[in-house]
């Protein structure tokens, strides 16, 4: 773990997804989103690679992991409390190729 906040419970932490293993359907008690920094970040809903953020809404049910390829490292957000980024949808940013008026608007 890389951070807790004790007042909120968010919590920042290091994740690595072997080669091939994938998350069984799963849900969180509120949205949490994964940052990824090396190798494939494979989801129910398409692959992506390093400087993408992926985020999960609160009770949405998915499955994340690491594709075939290779190992995938990344950085792991998790907020319990009442969750601003609260969507019915999954939000991907690739920060690499976003400019920041562009994060702004998300």
């Amino acid at each position: 773990m890389l951070r807790k906040d004790p007042d909120s419970d968010a919590e920042i932490r290091m994740l690595r997804y072997p080669k091939g293993v994938l998350n069984p359907e799963h849900t969180h008690p509120g949205g949490h989103g994964i940052f990824v920094l090396e190798g494939k970040l494979q989801t129910d809903n398409g692959t992506y690679g390093p400087g993408t953020w992926v985020w999960f809404p609160q009770g949405e049910t998915i499955e994340h992991g690491a594709t075939d390829e290779g190992d995938m490292v990344g950085i792991f957000y998790r907020r319990r409390v009442r969750d601003s980024l609260q969507r019915r949808r999954i939000v991907f940013l690739n920060l690499s190729t976003t400019h920041s008026s562009e994060i702004n608007r998300i």
